[in-house]
């Protein structure tokens, strides 16, 4: 026996050396080495509303925007998998504490002797046992560490969806209220076409004018009777999106109360891009997930370590019932366990491990980066649209003043009726323009403060979305 005792000792050696190399986490790189200190553009001294909508002051895009939090289905879906991550947490906590099971037997023997006599013979058992994992190398630690990042990361991300959805929202209002005024506009060209028809037919009567210009016109107000169709197909299927994100179905259409666009707010002041850091919830759900990737590395390496636990077990028998405490049996065990060899299944893990902290620390660096262009363009872009809503204004100003001395030439005989039909057409196209520009400036600065993000989505709550 003496002879097996140092084999004994080397073999225990070599376990609780096996893998024992490096148990340090893995160091990462500074997330972020260069930021800018400041956007190209800067904005207001007016801080972003919130919520965002509120600068906006229209209780109607208000109320649409509560209904999609509370009612939206991908919404509740991301409740939903936050819940899932939540279980899951709970059930990575349960390796810290000891695993407790009780067992309770009977059983009735009969049989026949030699003699031919029967026997019966009862037997009751009781039975308690015990195992508790010491967390040597701090694998189940990390675990629960990780569920912990993931819980808040899949929280980060519902936040992310919580703003983009509000987003959606406000852009189809704004398509809408676009709709409702190219629909004012065409009325207001159908009226001025009538009339323009009218006077034209007492020309011709008069026989000033010729019946093409009558055939002429007539196809014009035809004309913008089709837009006024396709514009009302449009409507439609604006307000089936809008209510879809409501989680209304499609056949139930929104109608707008509100026809007019609303006041551009004051811009924003943006702040400083490291802001971003905190401000995007889609920046701290990846930020959130390198932190889960880097235990994950964590645990797949305590993985490859000598495990430690302790087990113990309290087993009472006895033949007759009453009489289980008098015979009993305890025992005591600590079993320590390493892997020699696994088809190197553990090294394998650990690698993908690393492979995935590199992902997310790309994927981290992306979505950082991302987010100072999102807010670096949209500041660019209403630059841009608030100068094109100028120059447009000033066209249709002298396109007015043009159509207005063109009709009168034709009434008095010194323009043909093409003149009045470019006249008519082109104001017609500036003022859709208009409409147009106005209602991408708005959806601009929608973008904004979706890009700048904010912090009013910590207060919504689950199931119902409402702050």
């Amino acid at each position: 026996m003496p002879v097996f005792r140092p084999i004994s000792l080397i073999f225990l050696c070599l376990i609780l050396t096996t893998g024992c190399q490096d148990r340090r986490p893995v160091p990462l790189e500074p997330l972020i080495e260069s930021l800018p200190e400041h956007f190209s553009r800067s904005g207001g001294n007016h801080p972003p509303g919130s919520p965002w909508w509120t600068d906006f002051k229209s209780p109607e895009l208000a109320r649409f925007i509560q209904a999609g939090l509370a009612e939206n289905l991908d919404l509740q879906g991301a409740w939903a998998r936050l819940n899932q991550a939540k279980a899951l947490a709970k059930a990575a906590q349960s390796p810290l504490y000891p695993e407790l099971q009780a067992s309770a037997g009977a059983a009735r023997n009969q049989g026949r002797d030699q003699t031919g006599d029967t026997w019966t013979s009862d037997s009751f058992s009781l039975g308690l046992t015990a195992g508790y994992e010491v967390d040597l190398w701090g694998r189940v630690r990390a675990d629960v560490a990780r569920g912990r990042l993931d819980i808040q990361a899949g929280r980060a991300e519902m936040d992310a969806m919580a703003l983009s959805l509000s987003g959606r929202i406000g852009e189809l209002w704004i398509d809408l209220l676009a709709v409702l005024q190219q629909e004012e506009l065409f009325e207001r060209q159908l009226n001025v076409n009538r009339q323009l028809l009218e006077a034209t037919r007492l020309r011709f009567a008069a026989g000033q004018a010729s019946a093409r210009d009558i055939f002429l016109q007539s196809r014009n107000i035809r004309s913008v009777a089709g837009a006024q169709i396709a514009l009302q197909g449009r409507k439609e299927l604006l307000q089936s999106q809008l209510a879809l994100l409501m989680g209304q179905p499609p056949g139930n259409k929104p109608e707008l109360e509100q026809k007019q666009f609303p006041d551009t707010p004051p811009i924003p002041d943006p702040g400083l891009p490291a802001d971003l850091l905190s401000r995007r919830p889609d920046v701290r759900a990846a930020a959130l997930r390198l932190q889960s990737a880097s235990l994950s590395n964590v645990a797949a390496r305590a993985e490859r370590l000598p495990q430690l636990r302790l087990n113990t077990s309290l087993n009472l028998n006895s033949q007759a019932i009453h009489a289980l405490l008098d015979s009993w049996l305890l025992n005591l065990a600590a079993d320590l366990t390493a892997p020699l060899f696994d088809g190197s299944r553990r090294q394998a893990e650990v690698e993908r491990t690393r492979a995935l902290i590199d992902e997310q620390l790309a994927a981290y660096r992306g979505t950082v980066l991302k987010a100072i262009r999102e807010v670096e363009d949209a500041l660019s872009r209403e630059h841009e649209l608030n100068q094109t809503v100028l120059n447009l204004e000033a066209q249709i100003q002298l396109s007015d003043m043009t159509g207005k001395e063109t009709v009168w030439r034709y009434l008095n005989g010194r323009e043909d009726v093409l003149s009045v039909l470019r006249a008519q057409t082109d104001t017609l196209n500036l003022s859709r323009e208009l409409i147009k520009v106005r209602a991408d400036l708005l959806k601009t600065r929608i973008t904004l403060y979706k890009a700048l993000g904010g912090t009013w989505t910590d207060s919504l709550n689950d199931r119902t979305g409402r702050n």
